[in-house]
């Protein structure tokens, strides 16, 4: 028996890609990270385009035709039927496409993963929950897929425009307006500019101040309808920057969107890096800032914000 468990683990050092997922999860992630080249987020992309976009335009007319119940959550947020319906078809499909990676949605039961998994995926089955329920049109259904930590593939549908937004690891971010009309987000790659102003969220206001004296950095304008961290596609602002705790399925597909823009993530930080494998499901900082962003601003958001 000995010499056979010895046997099995020399092949697998030899094949590692036969490990099984369940047995040897880490060592799975770390093969299918190698492995995700630009192809393969093309043909995850064509894969999963028909899925969010059924999704979106069924909560949509389910919503036209007031087949919606309202749940509270025991913290107090509300949910709806079609945000669970949203989840688990998602969720379904992913897990059967993709077996082997991890899938949480933020209406999922179980949301435990283990630390260091090499593929995660995010999904917020509707975010803009109370848009939705008001009647407004700023919701939107997001998918996003996380490697070693760092988002690198996102997929935004908003369903009353029906734009579906998306990019990838060599895929700048484009806005597809129906089924014809393609747009690229951002056509020049970011560059730090004090003129343009950034995302700020739960910055206390003396922190704010401090950022435009020293550099002279203004706080970007809120966008109705609009996910805060697109702005920076659409020339509203140039960057994110957030203090609040933020689910990591909230900010999975608009980072990865940024990403392939050019932006540069609080996941590829040299010192303490923000990675959305950590084995939880939220951070309290977070940014996606031009490459050549001062390193003396950085740190500065990291000593403001009380880490290291």
């Amino acid at each position: 028996m000995f010499l056979c468990r010895v046997f099995w683990m020399l092949y697998c050092l030899w094949k590692p890609w036969l490990i099984p997922p369940i047995l040897y999860g880490i060592n799975t992630y770390i093969v299918y990270s190698k492995k995700m080249d630009f192809a393969e987020f093309e043909r995850r992309f064509i894969l999963l385009e028909p899925l969010i976009r059924e999704t979106g335009r069924h909560v949509r007319e389910q919503r036209k035709s007031e087949q919606i119940n309202v749940i509270i959550k025991p913290d107090g947020s509300p949910v709806t039927n079609l945000d669970l319906y949203a989840n688990k078809r998602i969720c379904t499909f992913l897990e059967e496409n993709f077996p082997g990676e991890v899938v949480i949605g933020e209406e999922s039961e179980n949301k435990q993963y283990k630390p260091g998994a090499g593929c995660v995926w995010y999904i917020d089955p509707i975010d803009g929950t109370k848009a939705f329920i008001d009647g407004r049109e700023g919701y939107f259904v997001l998918i996003g897929l996380c490697i070693d930590g760092v988002p690198v593939f996102g997929m935004i549908y908003q369903p009353e425009k029906d734009i579906l937004m998306y990019g990838w690891t060599g895929r700048p971010a484009l806005a597809v307006n129906g089924s014809s009309t393609v747009e690229v987000m951002k056509s020049e790659r970011p560059s730090w500019d004090h003129n343009i102003p950034i995302v700020m969220k739960a910055i206390r206001s003396e922190h704010r101040d401090y950022f435009k004296s020293q550099f002279n950095v203004a706080r970007a304008s809120f966008q109705d309808e609009m996910i805060d961290m697109l702005g920076s596609l659409y020339g509203a602002s140039n960057g994110y920057i957030s203090y609040r705790p933020t689910a990591y399925w909230d900010l999975c597909a608009p980072a990865a969107l940024l990403h392939a823009s050019g932006y540069e993530l609080a996941g590829e930080a040299e010192v303490g890096p923000v990675l959305f494998n950590d084995g939880t499901l939220s951070t309290s900082f977070y940014y996606c800032l031009p490459p050549d962003t001062p390193a003396s601003f950085i740190k500065e958001l990291w000593i403001r914000h009380g880490n290291p």
